[in-house]
């Protein structure tokens, strides 16, 4: 009797004891299968994110057309408020700016785009004269950290007159559409103010034109033309050409292809 007894008690501490493993391993898979049901949701909103990005974008490059620009623009926008939500500032950060984001804010109008690799590009009308073209790279689209003025009408002989040892002033005075991204931008200010070496880029009939400068005075100043900026060396770049530059901080510097359609030299 007593070894019936013992054993019968054997037998209800293993039940209880399978009972326990299956109620904890239960509730292990349960909180398992929260888990996972948590991450696979929050995976689901990092997708929609990634995929409403993407969409925005697509609805955005749909608009590519080979129409004449000046049919294309309707809308006019200050230079100041263009480049304030396009270079870094207390609004934007260039690493951020897509072409998405800045559609948000001006949209695009006129956009062209390239199959032989060339980065795609939008035109915007200035309401003080003349037009801003900016230049994008990437899957995303990234603003690729180069933007045009044009005012005037210029080509590749005009800055022939340019000689190595010229003031940055007469570069300006050639050229509006640079001065008026000098002192329309706290970020060119910034870049001028501090730095000793500068490289400016201009749009030409022919293509572009790279003009590289130093300064002497290596302490910050408030006025860039205290820094009494000297040319190095003017360049060249035909239309459909590469210019090396850093387009995205994490990359470091690249050759990029910019290609500006026949017809879209608007002055």
């Amino acid at each position: 009797m007593k070894k019936t007894t013992f054993l019968f008690m054997i037998a209800l501490v293993i039940l209880s004891a399978s009972c326990d493993n299956q109620g904890t391993e239960s509730i292990i898979t349960s909180k398992t299968s929260r888990k996972s049901s948590e991450v696979s949701d929050l995976g689901t909103i990092n997708t929609e994110k990634k995929t409403q990005q993407q969409l925005q974008t697509e609805e955005i490059m749909r608009r590519q057309s080979d129409a004449k620009a000046d049919k294309l623009i309707k809308s006019a926008y200050s230079l100041k408020d263009l480049l304030d939500k396009l270079y870094f500032n207390a609004e934007t950060d260039n690493v951020n700016t897509m072409l998405n984001n800045y559609n948000e804010k001006v949209p695009v109008e006129c956009l062209r785009t390239f199959k032989d690799g060339s980065l795609p590009y939008c035109i915007y009308k200035i309401k003080e004269g003349g037009y801003l073209y900016i230049f994008f790279h990437g899957t995303s689209l990234k603003f690729a950290n180069l933007g045009f003025v044009v005012k005037k009408p210029l080509s590749k002989t005009d800055f022939s007159r340019i000689k190595n040892g010229d003031a940055l002033e007469k570069v300006e005075d050639l050229d509006e559409g640079i001065k008026s991204l000098f002192t329309g931008s706290d970020f060119f200010n910034d870049c001028l103010n501090r730095g000793t070496e500068y490289k400016s880029y201009h749009m030409v009939k022919e293509g572009f034109v790279i003009v590289s400068y130093v300064s002497d005075v290596k302490e910050k100043t408030t006025d860039y033309h205290d820094k009494h900026y000297k040319v190095t060396d003017v360049k060249f770049i035909e239309n459909g050409g590469t210019i090396n530059l850093v387009a995205d901080h994490w990359e470091g510097a690249r050759d990029y292809k910019y290609t500006l359609l026949d017809g879209d030299y608007l002055v």
